[in-house]
């Protein structure tokens, strides 16, 4: 699927697979067939960031870290 869509010629790709794991195997997949390209990757947990940036990801979010981070925002400004 990843040679249909010229994965070698695409500048950012992102990876928001329903498993970490897949999420990290994506990234190394990507990564090895187009090394100049941008990756963002999400992460279902603080502890997987650093493995999907080791695999190759630029950039790693955590969704469920920047909603927890909006909460907090409204309880100080409550």
């Amino acid at each position: 699927m990843l040679k249909k869509i010229n994965i070698e010629k695409v500048k950012h790709f992102f990876a928001c697979l329903a498993k970490d794991s897949d999420n990290i195997l994506l990234v190394l997949t990507v990564r090895e067939l187009n090394p100049g390209i941008k990756i963002s990757a999400r992460a279902h947990s603080d502890d997987i960031v650093s493995k999907l940036q080791h695999a190759g990801a630029s950039y790693v979010v955590v969704p469920a870290a920047i909603g927890g981070e909006e909460l907090a925002k409204t309880a100080r400004s409550g």
